[in-house]
């Protein structure tokens, strides 16, 4: 069977991504464009680093900043977003303030791994919001109790992302017959993302996070109702540089 040279698959599958929401594609349209070009990772035994572009001449991807969340005042439920795309996402992050405008959340890592870490953030923020509006008309919960929701949600998201990427490291050891090796490389990847942010902002590296937040209040029931909707959840985006995951939730 004459297969296709892997260069021209990786050209095709790096043209079936570019079919993103940013370059003009709806969200449906970006969506089916991405599980198209995970099928045809799969089948060639492919992952998300084999396929992304390089940006410099020696073949070593390039990191950047970008502002990706103008916000007021910083909530509890934004933080624990933040602290999911943090140890899922390969990035770091820091607030800026721009002339006229609140503070800006700034990411830092790869092209890649920024752009899937701003979806992450914003998606699942939104998330949050629209499953605890369907969960207080549904079971007639007083509004006091959406930071409970909102909470449990994203430790229940948290939690899964968690366990799929113990599992993937565990498939990913078998298909090499070693032990630890993909643990090893998420840690080489983590560590290299750290060492070019205090390279690109040494005047950073000491800052430490003060925000305090006011205790959760309502019903358990509640929070336990929002971490069983954060284990259901899907957000249908590739995680850059983490092994091959599918996609986020998936």
């Amino acid at each position: 069977m004459n297969e296709r040279p892997q260069a021209k698959i990786v050209e095709l599958i790096q043209k079936i991504l570019s079919k993103t929401t940013e370059s003009g594609c709806t969200e449906a349209e970006a969506s089916e464009a991405f599980a198209k070009a995970q099928a045809m990772l799969l089948k060639h035994n492919l992952s998300m680093d084999d396929v992304r572009c390089k940006d410099s001449k020696d073949g070593e991807e390039q990191f950047a900043d970008e502002g990706v969340f103008q916000t007021g005042r910083w909530t509890y439920e934004q933080n624990l977003a933040y602290h999911v795309i943090k140890n899922h996402c390969f990035i770091e992050g820091y607030f800026a303030s721009t002339a006229g405008k609140d503070k800006v959340l700034f990411l830092f890592g790869t092209q890649a791994n920024v752009a899937t870490a701003r979806y992450m953030f914003t998606a699942l923020l939104a998330a949050t919001e629209r499953m605890w509006v369907l969960y207080k008309y549904l079971n007639k919960r007083p509004g006091s109790e959406a930071r409970m929701f909102r909470t449990g949600m994203i430790k229940g998201f948290s939690d899964k992302l968690d366990q799929e990427r113990e599992a993937l490291k565990m498939e990913q050891d078998i298909l090499k017959g070693t032990t630890g090796g993909t643990a090893l490389a998420l840690c080489r990847i983590d560590q290299l993302t750290l060492a070019k942010y205090k390279e690109a902002h040494p005047e950073n590296k000491n800052r430490k996070g003060g925000a305090r937040f006011a205790d959760l209040a309502g019903d358990a029931s509640t929070l336990q109702a929002g971490y069983d909707a954060g284990k259901r959840l899907n957000l249908n985006r590739a995680i850059g540089r983490n092994g091959g995951r599918k996609a986020i939730g998936s």
